[in-house]
This record gives C-alpha cells, sequence and structure tokens, in this order.
C-alpha cells in the first residue's frame, strides 16, 4: 500500500505533467482588427486619481466585425464602437482607470469579444500608482 503522500504527489505533481494541452488563443488565430498599440503604458499617478486611455485599430478582416462586449477589472471602465464594422473602418476603444486601492505597479487586461472568435482578444495597459500621502 502506498502511503497517502503518495498520491497526493501523483495528482498534484506528477499527473499534470503527463498531459500537454495546447489551448488555442485568440491571439494566435487572424484578429480581424490591427491595434496601433495592443499594450498602452499610462503616466505614474497618485492612488485616486483617474487616467484616461484610448486603444486604436483598424479592422482589417474581409467579414463584418461586432465587438459584443469588453471585460474588464472592476477598476477600468471602456466603451467599443456599438454598430457593426466594415473592412477598412477605424475604431477606437476608449476608457479610463481609477486608481483608487491600485497602489503599486498595476497591467490591466481588457478581453474584447467579437463575432468571430470563442476567445477573446486581449489588449493590456500598464500603470503605476504611488501611494496618496
Amino acid at each position: 500500500m502506498f502511503p497517502p503522500y503518495a498520491l497526493y504527489a501523483f495528482f498534484f505533481f506528477l499527473l499534470p505533467g503527463s498531459f500537454c494541452f495546447e489551448v488555442p488563443s485568440a491571439q494566435a488565430q487572424e484578429a480581424p482588427f490591427t491595434f496601433v498599440e495592443r499594450t498602452l503604458k499610462l503616466p505614474k499617478m497618485t492612488e485616486g486619481e483617474k487616467a484616461p486611455f484610448s486603444f486604436e485599430f483598424t479592422h482589417t478582416g474581409t467579414d463584418t466585425l461586432q465587438i459584443g462586449s469588453l471585460e474588464m477589472c472592476h477598476c477600468t471602465r471602456a466603451t467599443y464602437p456599438q454598430n457593426p464594422m466594415l473592412p477598412g473602418e477605424k475604431g477606437h476603444i476608449r476608457g479610463v482607470f481609477d486608481s483608487n486601492g491600485m497602489v503599486g505597479h498595476n497591467e490591466k487586461v481588457i478581453h474584447i469579444w467579437y463575432n468571430r472568435e470563442k476567445l477573446p482578444y486581449k489588449i493590456r495597459f500598464l500603470v503605476k500608482v504611488k501611494k496618496k500621502k
């Protein structure tokens, strides 16, 4: 009989390494839009301040693009084009980061859900927030 810890070692250390699954990402596929910048670096700020941001993109696909929703942290609010976009049209994801309670280095990811994929496309911004005196 194996000691109880051997069973734990099998399930938590050996078994997961025995299988190799690759989860496809929306980034790995040809996205129907091209962002001027997928990662923005916002200026340093003091806790309590708010920082606006804007991601510009061009619809580079061949079909109509419809952004369905965005997912982000509670500290971030953003808007996106509500109407379907034709190939070649430009758009913006605009928003505001609220630094209340967000002291330190922050990397915030915005997940873009759109009509062609089952996985979101990701854009992000970086910001350093110093504690309010």
